[in-house]
Order: structure tokens, then C-alpha cells, then sequence
């Protein structure tokens, strides 16, 4: 199948990031990097091999990426790397698809965040200096990237009505 690296994907690949409620220990993330690459070796849409990749960033950050040019996602091919995401929070013991927290940075620690605690901080101006957070709703591995660490007004936060 036409798996490939992460980093050999192309800029514009489409990415689904998803975030560990907790930070991942080296032997989980090797679990889970074996379990991804098995998944994107056999991911297939339609019938036809994906070019796919797929990383866990900051111990914490499980990212799918996918080649566009080769072959793009089916809807059906979509619920499938949803399923192996699920399995793999069984596997880890974690959850991976909340997406009701989001993951702040401070002196150098991630830590977990209400969307009411982001929404109150950055609304009442009130935010942290020095603090970003992870957009993990960037749809692009260059997007996915420059956001993984990212000031709030460069992300989603931005267009929330003050």
C-alpha cells in the first residue's frame, strides 16, 4: 500500500488531529505508532490504497494525514479511521475524541481546558501572556503545524464574538 511518513506528505495533506486527554508514556506512544502505521497501511477508499501517514506530536497529539493527490476520502473511508481511533482510545486506556477540551500551554506544560475556561479567559480579556494553545482543528498538515503551538487570536479562538 502507498503508506508513507508524515513528513513526506504534502503541505496541503488533510489532517485529522485528535488529542489525548493525557499525556501519552514513550511505550503507549510507540503502541499507538505501530497501531496508526498498520491502520494507513490498509486504509482504502473505494478499493483504492490511500496514501496516508500518520504521527503522535508532543505526546499527545494523534494526527491522521492524507495525500489528496493520490486519493481522496470516502465518506465511508472516513468512519473507518474514526473506528480505529476509538479502538486505539481502548487500547490506551484514554480518549482521544472529546472534543470539549482544549489543550493550553503554559511555561512549557499542556494543560487541559473547559471551552467555557477558553471562551471566559479570551472573551473577558483575561488570556495568559505567553500562553497558546493547539489548534487541533487545523484541516491541512502545514496548517496542523504552525498550529500546534499558536497565539489565540491565529486560531478558532479569533472569531468568537467578544
Amino acid at each position: 500500500m502507498p503508506t508513507t511518513s508524515f513528513d513526506a506528505l504534502p503541505e496541503d495533506a488533510r489532517v485529522w488531529v485528535y488529542a489525548a486527554d493525557r499525556s501519552l508514556a514513550p511505550d503507549e506512544i510507540r503502541t499507538a505508532q505501530q497501531y496508526l502505521d498498520a491502520f494507513v497501511s490498509d486504509w482504502t477508499s473505494h478499493g483504492d490504497a490511500l496514501r496516508a501517514a500518520a504521527s503522535v506530536f508532543e505526546d499527545r497529539f494523534v494526527t491522521v494525514g492524507l495525500d489528496l493527490h493520490h486519493a481522496g476520502a470516502s465518506g465511508c473511508s472516513i468512519d473507518k479511521s474514526v473506528r480505529a481511533i476509538q479502538a486505539l482510545e481502548s487500547a490506551l486506556n484514554c480518549s482521544l475524541t472529546n472534543r470539549l477540551f482544549v489543550w493550553v500551554e503554559q511555561a512549557g506544560t499542556w494543560q487541559k481546558w473547559t471551552l467555557g475556561q477558553v471562551k471566559k479567559s479570551w472573551s473577558s480579556g483575561e488570556w495568559p501572556a505567553e500562553t497558546t494553545l493547539a489548534d487541533t482543528s487545523a484541516q491541512t498538515k502545514d496548517v496542523w503545524l504552525r498550529s500546534i503551538r499558536t497565539a489565540p487570536e491565529n486560531s478558532w479562538l479569533s472569531r468568537l464574538p467578544v
